[in-house]
């Protein structure tokens, strides 16, 4: 043993090892293995683990393969469609290419505010609606040959007003008419701005008041008030470009103080270099647009923004531009309220009945009222409104187009713009039974006493 010390330890570690197994594992007969059932039991076993096992990697095969293609079709359905990356990213309030105009900015709807992802520029914004209204009316063209479209535009360019006296449209929407025209974001421009009054309003046209209705609106119209500046300054027309701020009620849920101060400082700024007029437009819109369900904002939120209006005018001494439809009832009493009786009130495209127009003269013996293309057009419940501008006293009248919106007989499908005020000066004439010249005088007088321009 002496000799042989390693192989007399391996011996003992063995026997050792073997009493441990003795002790805690039961020893198996393997003379009556043949009738035993623990090797039986351990084949039923291993097969059973081996089933387990395959049936475990053909689930996970399965997920994997679902899930690989519920992938591929979120990613087709939502991210490689036109507008799916953009809903994604708005629906998610995330992620989004800041280099990519905000659809919702241009109309005022972005409510995001810091959240929105997408750029809030205001000239990429106007170019990228101005190339999407562009592209069904590219096919539409290239459908029908284009030969009807431009047969419009040459009849609306040919157009020229045959009136002696200074026309001047009080009430239009210049940048959204450049967008109709064009089909671009050319108001950008200072000289397609300065090619359009001259191709589209030749005469003797006196000049326009051009609205801004949302916030959005309030840096277009001002570059346009920059641009109508620059252009008289320099002696290159005659005519002027003045301008208004404030809140459509459409638009009346996104009214908060920050657009607040935005419409205070874009007049203020405006009316020291003598181009803003007024405030507005503003009022109560109750008439729900064909397709909705409800009005676009509501009736409590549209009452309360117009009250603060009206008292921000009132505080500014600024004209009011008033907006009603189908809510007379309503604005009556917040006028009466929220302004002084000597406050100057142009109620725009008027379509209301006699007794507001009597209450509101009564009330306020500086208020206007505008008409537009409306009056020409040739339905039967239109009559009641052609009676007002019949019994409307002539140092209340004022003459408006409301483009691109409201235009006259007989270019109704075309755009309005301040080139058809002559067009509504001629059927005023003719239901008063006056001299169109003599309506254009009175009206340039009373929109001079209006606004003062």
């Amino acid at each position: 043993q002496s000799r042989r010390p390693k192989k007399h330890e391996e011996t003992e570690s063995a026997l050792s090892a073997y009493r441990i197994l003795l002790r805690y594992c039961k020893p198996v007969d393997l003379q009556r293995s043949d009738t035993d059932e623990t090797p039986r039991q351990l084949m039923k076993s291993g097969v059973f683990c081996c089933y387990a096992s395959s049936l475990i990697f053909l689930v996970s095969l399965f997920s994997a393969l679902a899930t690989f293609l519920a992938a591929a079709v979120l990613d087709r359905a939502f991210v490689h469609t036109k507008t799916g990356a953009r809903r994604l990213g708005r629906m998610s309030g995330g992620a989004g290419d800041p280099r990519r105009p905000c659809k919702f900015f241009l109309d005022g709807r972005c409510r995001h505010g810091n959240s929105c992802k997408f750029s809030h520029d205001v000239e990429a914004a106007l170019l990228m609606r101005a190339q999407q209204q562009q592209r069904p009316q590219q096919q539409q063209q290239q459908q029908r040959g284009g030969g009807q479209a431009q047969g419009r535009q040459q009849q609306q360019a040919l157009y020229k007003p045959s009136c002696q006296s200074e026309y001047f449209d009080t009430h239009v929407h210049m940048d959204i008419v450049l967008q109709k025209e064009f089909g671009v974001g050319c108001f950008l421009d200072k000289s397609v701005v300065e090619r359009f009054f001259q191709e589209r309003c030749p005469g003797p046209f006196g000049g326009a008041v051009t609205v801004a209705f949302t916030a959005a609106m309030i840096d277009t119209v001002g570059f346009l008030l920059d641009v109508g500046a620059e252009l008289f300054k320099a002696g290159k027309v005659k005519w002027r470009l003045y301008g208004t701020f404030g809140i459509h009620p459409h638009h009346a849920k996104d009214w908060n103080p920050v657009v607040a101060d935005r419409v205070v400082d874009a007049i203020t700024r405006y009316r020291e270099a003598g181009l803003c007029v007024g405030l507005g437009e503003c009022g109560l819109d109750y008439f729900v647009k064909p397709g909705n369900r409800e009005l676009l904002s509501p009736a409590d939120v549209q009452r309360s923004v117009f009250a603060e209006q009206c008292r921000l005018a009132s505080a500014l001494e600024m004209p009011l531009v008033l907006h009603v439809r189908d809510a007379e009832e309503d604005a009556l009493p917040i006028l009466k309220e929220c302004l002084p009786k000597n406050q100057r009130i142009h109620v725009h495209c008027f379509t209301g009945k006699q007794w507001f127009v009597d209450e509101v003269l009564k009330e306020f013996p500086n208020a206007f009222f505008g008409f537009t293309g409306v009056i020409t057009f040739p339905h039967e419940n239109l009559n009641a409104l052609r009676e007002v501008v019949r019994l409307m006293p002539p140092e209340r009248l004022l003459l408006e187009t409301d483009g691109p919106y409201m235009t006259p007989e007989p270019f109704r499908k075309h755009v309005a713009c301040p080139a058809h005020i002559p067009l509504v000066a001629e059927t005023v004439a003719s239901l008063r039974g006056e001299n169109p010249e003599a309506v254009l005088t009175q009206c340039r007088m009373n929109a001079m006493r209006m606004y003062g321009v």
